[in-house]
């Protein structure tokens, strides 16, 4: 970026901060693709991105998260009752312990969750239900 190397696993939001804080006008960035390729290109610095990129959504980013986010944890706790509630009513059912199993296995992996192993650096973990369901 202008010039300046970049570490190759560089996180996107440090890599934001890293062109929030570039000087000038306009910034250089040089891509290389894993076959060696390099790519030169310039960004301008302009508010006109942030607003075109929030006029394209009626509703505001933090909004949509919200709900997804809203919507996926009523369907896990929908999902642990209705498990819940089917080994409560057929204890002795194997089929029905495998629905309350399989549902609690969904529950396990649906975005709530899912975050929540990635925040904690448990991907290898996540991939236990992953695979089980």
């Amino acid at each position: 970026m202008n010039g300046d190397p970049v570490p190759a696993h560089t996180k996107v939001w440090d890599l934001a901060a890293l062109l929030r804080s570039a000087k000038g006008p306009q910034v250089r960035l040089e891509l290389a693709a894993p076959d060696g390729t390099t790519i030169q290109r310039r960004v301008a610095r302009s508010e006109a991105y942030h607003r075109e990129a929030e006029k394209r959504y009626p509703l505001s980013r933090d909004l949509r998260v919200g709900v997804r986010l809203a919507v996926s944890l009523l369907t896990c706790l929908a999902l642990i009752a209705c498990a819940a509630l089917l080994y409560l009513r057929r204890p002795r059912d194997p089929v029905a312990l495998l629905f309350s199993f399989s549902f609690l296995l969904f529950a396990a992996t649906i975005d709530p969750p899912m975050v929540l192993w990635l925040a904690l650096g448990w991907d290898d973990l996540f991939d236990v239900p992953l695979a089980l369901a």
